[in-house]
């Protein structure tokens, strides 16, 4: 389709991927409490006892832009909420390129949206990556939601003259 534009359509990138989309590296809590629970969409259930040397792995199943990080507090101690976020991407799962690292101000509620973390990135990736190395001071992290966001971005223009050649803004 030469000059046609390619575009993702905006939302979470984690809406309907199978529970096998989500692994934990450093993961030591009770089986409901898992990694995935935190992308179920139900503030009620939540992932708990990621430690902070450890990270969640989540394969969007085709490469995806991400710029903007969403996250809930869970049901109880503020100590496990994070106040640091350090996200990465890859495209062969191995191999990971920083995205965006940042401190986050955990909101005093429980069950509660803390400030969407919004980034500049037009670079598409398979696999993501989160980092949480501090929170409130507990040696576990938990979280009730994670949403890894996109906006309506475009991803590809294929060249009139030469469709083969896709360029990116």
């Amino acid at each position: 389709f030469p000059g046609h534009v390619l575009a993702q359509d905006a939302g979470d990138i984690t809406e309907g991927l199978p529970i096998s989309a989500y692994t934990a590296v450093g993961w030591q809590g009770p089986n409901g409490e898992s990694p995935f629970h935190a992308f179920d969409n139900n503030i009620n259930t939540k992932m708990y006892g990621l430690t902070l040397a450890g990270h969640l792995l989540i394969d969007a199943g085709s490469s995806r832009i991400v710029n903007t990080l969403g996250f809930t507090t869970a049901n109880d101690d503020h100590g496990r909420d994070p106040s640091r976020v350090v996200f990465s991407g890859s495209n062969d799962g191995i191999n990971y390129t920083a995205i965006h690292t940042t401190s986050l101000t955990p909101p005093s509620n429980r069950k509660t949206d803390y400030a969407n973390v919004e980034f500049t990135n037009s670079t598409t990736y398979r696999y993501y990556k989160l980092q949480f190395p501090l929170n409130g001071g507990a040696y576990h992290t938990q979280l009730s939601e994670i949403r890894l966001i996109y906006g309506a971005q475009v991803v590809a223009v294929i060249s009139a003259a030469n469709p083969a050649n896709a360029s990116s803004p």
